[in-house]
């Protein structure tokens, strides 16, 4: 990931874009990480990535439920 600080923002707005369209870029003020610049594209990827991810987890915890009431269930049943 690239670097670039604020003020480069201004100065070289055209390198910044044209970097950002490739790939994520890190953006500092006064040396330290500030923001990061991506694409339209990415942003989107990253937020279906993380709308799969998210499913997922529910996924696994909704089996993880009902694995646990169905065993709580059989544990019952078999006192």
């Amino acid at each position: 990931m690239r670097s670039f600080t604020l003020t480069d923002i201004r100065d070289r707005s055209d390198e910044v874009f044209e970097q950002a369209a490739e790939e994520p870029i890190l953006l500092t003020q006064e040396s330290q990480p500030s923001y990061v610049l991506l694409s339209i594209h990415d942003y989107q990827q990253l937020i279906e990535r993380l709308a799969a991810l998210e499913d997922r987890a529910l996924d696994f915890r909704l089996d993880f439920r009902f694995y646990r009431t169905c065993h709580a269930k059989l544990k019952t049943k078999s006192l």
